[in-house]
């Protein structure tokens, strides 16, 4: 059952679509007429009978309302105008291109018919074709300004979020990694307007903050399970969490009939959660299981097109790119002593170890067995170093890891050897696919902490990978260069 704050976030989310279609038709429209089209005389008829506004003589439905209609119908029916629960709300990006892309198709099917054959005693055939460009210049501005305001929706909510404005206030049993996982998830996805507000725990002292991120915000212990009923009332908690591990079923069917009795949402969190991504809950004839994901294989045209898309880009990226290179090689030379690259042996696809290049961006001092920097206030790092980590320059050279099909575009970053020898066996699993330049921890909040405790991302990436997920990863990296993260 949706709450008031979703509901109000929907209804957003669906009137921004059919504004936004109509607007970037308008300007499609214009556009065309303004820059793309010279003759006078063929401006003047179509602007009476195509496009925008019908006149007394077509009162047919415009490309707009349609192409708005389709879309919005697709959104709802496929429920993605609700709030979007995955990491880095990556899953509404790609709803945001298969919605449009869909959308595009059946408005070109419905002119098509409807022009072509339905009303084909009443037009000629010139009257029946419409203008490609207006409706590709229409469609790339309704994407752009969609994505746009998707991305300014949710950097408000998060804003929003951190001031406590339109939260849900929630409760977390259990300050143990298990809840400190929970709450520093909730805090960084926004979309769900969950707000951790407090512990309960029955080990850990009243009054003790806990902290739960390294050098981030902390939650303190507000008492124990025996406290709950008069906390929800106190504090308007919406939903309760309930993260403790090694508590017996007792107390576990005890809090969830407390949470019933107040009508507030119980949510439990079993141990299994610190296997991110290797778990997934089915229904089995009426009955909850919980399942391990043995098959993370993709199908062969994914991965076909994938390495053709990789060959692609790096001839593409290393053809214009060679003069920046040599720049940057320069600058590194005058700047510091030592080599320009930075070599280092990584693990790739299932083991197999090679040879990373960068741009050395450090102090040749430095260990290159050392974790990476934490800031670009790190002593160890050159002046020209911090520029190239500003805006990723130090990556450039991977491209010819690419090239050689040691990596790829998007997938895990890759793992320093000694590292990896002390993986388990559920960390080893990220091995199951190539590393990448770029991928969901590299752009997200917690890329600077190790790649190793943060594998939750690779384990998404491994079991939601898909060519739609990549693109969606490839233009966030670009943002994230362009603001200079």
């Amino acid at each position: 059952m949706r709450t008031k704050i979703e509901k109000i976030f929907y209804l957003l989310r669906l009137a921004a679509d059919i504004v936004i279609v109509h607007i970037a038709f308008y300007f499609g429209y214009h556009t065309y007429m303004g820059f793309g089209f010279s003759n006078k005389y063929l401006a003047e008829n179509m602007r009476s009978t195509v496009y925008y506004l019908p006149d007394k003589s077509h009162c047919y439905l415009t490309l707009a309302i349609v192409f708005s209609f389709i879309l919005v119908a697709y959104n709802v029916l496929r429920k993605y105008y609700r709030g979007d629960n995955s990491i880095l709300n990556v899953k509404e990006y790609q709803h945001i291109i298969s919605s449009y892309l869909f959308a595009a198709v059946f408005t070109c099917a419905f002119y098509f018919v409807y022009y072509i054959y339905l009303n084909s005693m009443e037009h000629s055939f010139t009257d029946k074709l419409f203008s490609r460009r207006i409706f590709c210049y229409s469609f790339v501005y309704a994407f752009i300004m969609v994505v746009c305001f998707r991305a300014t929706m949710n950097w408000l909510i998060s804003k929003m979020h951190k001031k406590g404005i339109f939260v849900r206030n929630c409760l977390i049993l259990g300050a143990g990694n298990n809840g400190k996982l929970v709450a520093r998830r909730l805090m960084r996805h926004t979309s769900h307007h969950y707000l951790p507000v407090c512990y309960l725990d029955d080990f850990i002292p009243k009054g003790t903050e806990v902290e739960v991120e390294k050098n981030g915000f902390k939650l303190k212990v507000e008492g124990t399970c025996d406290d709950l009923e008069r906390l929800i009332k106190e504090l308007d908690i919406t939903s309760v969490f309930f993260c403790m591990s090694e508590a017996p079923a007792e107390k576990i069917f005890s809090v969830m009939d407390l949470c019933y009795n107040l009508n507030v949402p119980f949510y439990f969190t079993p141990r299994l959660y610190t296997i991110p991504q290797v778990i997934r809950g089915y229904e089995i004839a009426g009955i909850f299981v919980l399942s391990i994901i043995h098959d993370f294989r993709v199908s062969w045209y994914y991965n076909f097109i994938k390495r053709a898309f990789d060959i692609t880009l790096s001839v593409l990226l290393l053809i214009p790119g060679i003069p920046v290179m040599l720049l940057t090689a320069l600058a590194i030379k005058l700047d510091s002593k030592g080599p320009v690259f930075f070599s280092q042996e990584r693990v790739g696809l299932n083991g197999k170890k090679f040879i990373m290049y960068k741009f050395r961006s450090m102090k040749t001092e430095a260990s290159g067995s050392e974790l990476k920097p934490q800031s670009g206030r790190d002593p160890r790092i050159t002046r020209v170093g911090h520029f190239l980590r500003l805006t990723s320059l130090d990556e450039l050279p991977q491209v010819l890891n690419v090239l050689k099909g040691d990596m790829s575009f998007v997938g895990p970053r890759p793992e320093m050897t000694f590292i990896v020898d002390t993986y388990d066996k559920w960390q080893q699993l990220r091995l199951k696919v190539k590393p990448g330049i770029t991928g969901l921890w590299q752009i997200s909040a917690e890329r600077n902490l190790p790649i190793h405790e943060n594998l939750d991302y690779d384990m998404y990436y491994l079991q939601e990978r898909s060519l739609l997920l990549d693109v969606v990863i490839i233009f966030k990296t670009f943002f994230f260069i362009a603001r200079g993260i």
